[in-house]
């Protein structure tokens, strides 16, 4: 009876265990639809239910970069087992403050490049997970989608946000391509939530023919406006995420940015029941999808062709 005893005690306390995870995101998401809940529903398939054998601490930077140490540090201090991240800011400002805690990037521009890992193969620190695509080079093929959906494109506003980790790399990738397909680019720099007044005004100003709308903390959070902007000014304004698409966002070519949380839920179990972070390969996407938004083709007088509708992955109409 005592070995028996011992047994179902074991199971009892397995099952009355709880996993505390954090997360650092920009924004709280509004809808249903966010990350949080793609990172959720991804744990869910693997036996996480929030509330029951799951504690999921938020933290949001909300345009505030700067909060990001104190964040970490506050995720730290509630004793949290892994943090899920968006990009590698995030992630060094959680090794920053405790080097061993493990954390999975939901998405990343280039982990090796910012020290993170040592390979994407072989990672050997604490950081694991997924990077955003396949690297700089990947921006031609979104330059080559856009100038097909809009064949008069001939010159581009880059809109970014120097402080999105390993974002200054693409800088010269978009120069290179666009010269290539005979399209003039220029850099739109927003530091800080504040300067994107600024910024548009510029744009007005300079009047280029479309926008190619990038993300990082200053930007995250006035995407819509960013959009809004475009429609009104009638600029194509093309994203680096499919994520923007229902803000406002013309096309798109990406990986799904959602279905990237979800799969860091996979990451999240095996460091949960005892995986070493670095012998857990970091994974690059293999398939992109072209989302189209009819409703704002329509809305700036912008006929898209049938060779992008056809290969279209989503059309939001």
């Amino acid at each position: 009876m005592g070995a028996v005893s011992l047994v179902v005690a074991a199971r009892a306390a397995a099952q009355s265990r709880k996993y505390r995870v954090g997360v650092i995101g920009g924004f709280e998401a509004t809808t249903s639809r966010g990350p949080n809940q793609a990172l959720l529903t991804g744990l869910g398939e693997l036996g996480y239910r929030e509330g029951q054998n799951l504690v999921l601490e938020r933290r949001y930077i909300e345009g505030r970069p700067d909060r990001l140490s104190a964040l970490a540090t506050e995720l730290v201090n509630l004793g949290v087992e892994v943090v899920v991240v968006g990009g590698e800011r995030p992630a060094l400002a959680v090794t920053a403050v405790k080097p061993t805690l493990p954390v999975v990037l939901a998405w990343s521009l280039d982990p090796v490049r910012n020290g993170l890992a040592a390979s994407l193969a072989r990672p050997g620190g604490n950081v694991t997970g997924l990077t955003w695509d396949v690297g700089p080079e990947q921006v031609a093929k979104r330059l080559q989608v856009f100038k097909e959906t809009v064949p008069s494109l001939s010159r581009i506003a880059l809109i970014w946000d120097p402080a999105l980790a390993g974002a200054a790399a693409y800088w010269p990738q978009v120069n290179a391509a666009s010269k290539t397909l005979g399209i003039d680019t220029y850099s739109v720099e927003v530091r800080a939530p504040g300067d994107l007044k600024a910024a548009l005004d510029g744009i007005r100003r300079n009047r280029p023919s479309g926008l190619f709308v990038w993300d990082g903390p200053a930007l995250s959070s006035q995407m819509e406006l960013i959009f809004d902007f475009a429609t009104r000014e009638r600029l194509p304004a093309f994203s680096a995420s499919a994520f923007q698409i229902d803000r406002g966002s013309l096309l798109a070519y990406s990986v799904n940015t959602l279905d990237l949380y979800r799969r860091a839920a996979a990451f999240v179990d095996r460091i949960l029941k005892g995986a070493k972070p670095g012998d857990i390969p970091i994974e690059q996407p293999t398939k992109f999808e072209l989302v189209v938004n009819l409703k704002t083709a329509k809305a700036i007088g912008l006929t898209i062709p049938p060779s992008i509708l056809v290969r279209a992955d989503r059309v939001i109409e």
